[in-house]
């Protein structure tokens, strides 16, 4: 989901007035938009805010959030014009094909890309885990094979998902992500080919 930060420039009538207008005319709008994660972001002392309401979100809700730094008015006039966008997580999988494709020069790497378009349907916010599973507080500790059974549970009683552990023939949905989806191996090669990359762009 998307917030805004709190204290960031307030969304501007007439800037958002210009960026439909560039949508209308362009169907998209090519200013880069620049995000970080929400929980560093209340990590880093900041608050964020709903982006529609203009309500303040909850600390304990900020990891179900990217926070937008600089491209609000892009976001909102989307929103206004009826648009989706999509965050793509996988932009760092094949980084060297943007790099190529956009012609970037060094020092400039591509982080995620955001796809904008007509939605055709308004699905249900995915359920997530809770944050005891994903938030460290203070040093890293590692999951009991309790702990992960425990902090799944609710995911796995969900109809969709023990479908998805079924179609993958696994026991749960944890060892969907870690033998099938993520396997260590996939991980590591994504990892040295991000590297080699990153390298060949100059950092």
């Amino acid at each position: 989901m998307i917030a805004f930060i709190k204290g960031n420039r307030s969304v501007n009538s007439k800037n958002i007035s210009r960026k439909k207008k560039s949508f209308e005319k362009f169907g998209m709008n090519l200013v880069p938009l620049m995000y970080v994660d929400g929980q560093k972001a209340v990590n880093d002392g900041c608050t964020l805010v709903h982006p529609i309401t203009k309500e303040d979100i909850p600390d304990e809700e900020a990891s179900k959030y990217v926070a937008i730094v600089e491209g609000q008015h892009r976001y909102t006039a989307a929103e206004e014009k009826g648009l989706g966008i999509c965050y793509l997580g996988t932009t760092t999988y094949n980084p060297q094909m943007i790099i190529e494709a956009l012609e970037l020069p060094e020092l400039v790497f591509p982080i995620t890309t955001v796809t904008v378009g007509w939605p055709a349907e308004t699905p249900a916010q995915v359920d997530r885990l809770p944050l005891e599973a994903i938030v460290h507080e203070e040093t890293y500790h590692d999951y009991t094979p309790e702990d992960i059974d425990r902090l799944y549970a609710y995911k796995e009683s969900l109809p969709e998902n023990k479908q998805f552990i079924a179609e993958n023939n696994k026991e749960t949905l944890a060892q969907v992500f870690t033998d099938v989806r993520y396997t260590k191996k996939d991980s590591e090669a994504m990892s040295e080919n991000l590297w080699k990359v990153m390298k060949q762009q100059g950092f």
